[in-house]
């Protein structure tokens, strides 16, 4: 009796919220299985960069340390990162191209270098920001604050600020969290993408960041769920827990892939809630929806994110490092 009971109410558990806007459809192609695997020495690695022949990986307590993994067997080195001395707040390591790149936005700074060498030169230490993505050697886009509000920038080395468009991302709220997103730049194809993370929106730019076009995820969540409340006249802070829509982003050529926490009114709740379900759109057409497929989770190991790269993509739970064929 006490099983039937049990199983009655995992039935009948009440939907979650991102569980209940149903009104679109997935084209699910697959469930992606694992090719290679690797367990990481501890939960404090994230991914830093993905390059044709090597991935890249950051750990928060060895800041200046890069480890480089193999594509297709993730053996695994480390390669310390070389500097003249100078101090820091919060660090992340960046790998793109031919170089790497160690930002710090609230000291602030940039320093980079070129792979192989391994030895960090300041690029700019002036700018204030909440992301940064290379574009080229030594020229980034920013995602900043202007007015206590987000903006996006483009900073090439000489400049002393960035040139900061302030109006490119669309206020719904309160400016801060309702166009907090994920930035990416790839500066081989001249293109920008900004990825919102609470609504069903991202930006494709050049880089410069002159807008191609505007396109939509394919859920229905067009206006940020969130609510907001100030503990003083400077400080805005969040009044209820958000629902993000669009947890994780990657671009890989023409292609942009999302991690979505959105569920379609053709899946099974028992699928959404077992899997990462990961939606693709061809920026080359607009951002036209193409198909999406499944990650298994890993129980009881968080999901920290994703890179792709030519029909390969890796994935992060916790401490478990996992590549998957596309």
């Amino acid at each position: 009796m006490a099983v039937v009971c049990i199983g009655w109410l995992y039935y009948n558990r009440p939907l979650r919220a991102n569980q209940q806007f149903l009104g679109f459809s997935r084209t699910l192609q697959s469930t992606l299985q694992p090719t290679v695997r690797l367990t990481l020495s501890n939960y404090d690695f994230y991914l830093a960069g993905i390059t044709s022949d090597s991935l890249y990986l950051g750990n928060h307590n060895r800041i200046m340390h890069s480890w480089q993994a193999g594509l297709h067997t993730l053996d695994i080195a480390s390669t310390p990162i070389q500097s003249a001395r100078f101090g820091f707040e919060q660090l992340a390591l960046r790998v793109q191209g031919n170089y790497f790149y160690i930002l710090d936005g609230i000291k602030p700074f940039v320093r980079y270098g070129w792979r192989g060498q391994w030895w960090a030169y300041e690029l700019m230490d002036s700018v204030y920001f909440l992301q940064a993505a290379p574009t080229s050697d030594r020229g980034l886009v920013m995602l900043g604050m202007v007015n206590s509000e987000n903006a996006l920038g483009k900073w090439q080395d000489g400049m002393k600020a960035p040139k900061w468009h302030t109006d490119l991302l669309e206020k719904q709220v309160d400016g801060f969290f309702c166009t907090y997103g994920k930035l990416h730049a790839d500066g081989a194809n001249n293109r920008v993408v900004y990825v919102y993370t609470n609504r069903n929106q991202y930006l494709v730019a050049d880089t410069n960041l002159v807008v191609q076009y505007w396109a939509n995820t394919i859920d229905t969540i067009s206006q940020a769920k969130i609510k907001v409340g100030r503990l003083d006249s400077m400080t805005t802070t969040l009044a209820s827990p958000p629902m993000p829509v669009n947890v994780h982003s990657a671009v890989d050529g023409n292609l942009l892939y999302v991690h979505s926490n959105i569920m379609a009114a053709n899946e099974s709740r028992d699928d959404f809630e077992q899997h990462i379900v990961i939606d693709v759109y061809d920026l080359d057409e607009r951002g036209t929806y193409q198909y999406s497929f499944y990650i298994p989770k890993i129980p009881m190991k968080p999901f920290k994110g994703f890179l792709v790269k030519k029909q390969r993509l890796f994935a992060l739970f916790g401490d478990e490092l996992v590549g998957y064929g596309l």
